[in-house]
């Protein structure tokens, strides 16, 4: 069985949308076995998609992108 997760992002300015994406490409862009991860930047759009064979995988990858988003929003309020 396959799992997938899509995580759409949007911002109010597309500078902010790269900024982010720039941050998240590096962790976001893998393939491993039956775990794959991938960003796109569209515009002022960042969309994750994130594609498993094993839930208890997708829910970790998911997990770590959610901190990370977390991480970036909170720095950018300073």
């Amino acid at each position: 069985m396959s799992y997938s997760a899509t995580i759409e992002i949007n911002f109010i300015d597309d500078r902010y949308a790269k900024l982010v994406y720039a941050s998240l490409s590096p962790d976001m862009n893998f393939k491993y076995e039956t775990l794959a991860a991938s960003i796109t930047l569209d515009g002022n759009r960042v969309i994750c998609r994130i594609d498993s064979g094993d839930i208890s995988k997708l829910k970790g990858v998911l997990n770590s992108l959610l901190r990370l988003l977390k991480v970036i929003s909170d720095l950018s309020a300073v």
